[in-house]
């Protein structure tokens, strides 16, 4: 029985590990995203194409 809970909480910290690691990656996404569109706005800005 011991060994059946370790597996549960292994499991659970596995989940908790590929849920930081999509959170992350969505995180960088968006920042990249982000300073796409300032770039743009910056580019309108200044005027050059």
């Amino acid at each position: 029985r011991e060994e059946h809970r370790l597996g549960i909480r292994g499991f659970r910290e596995l989940q908790a590990e590929i849920e930081a690691a999509t959170l992350a990656r969505r995180g960088a996404i968006d920042a990249q995203y982000r300073a796409r569109i300032a770039h743009v706005d910056l580019r309108e800005a200044v005027g050059s194409p």
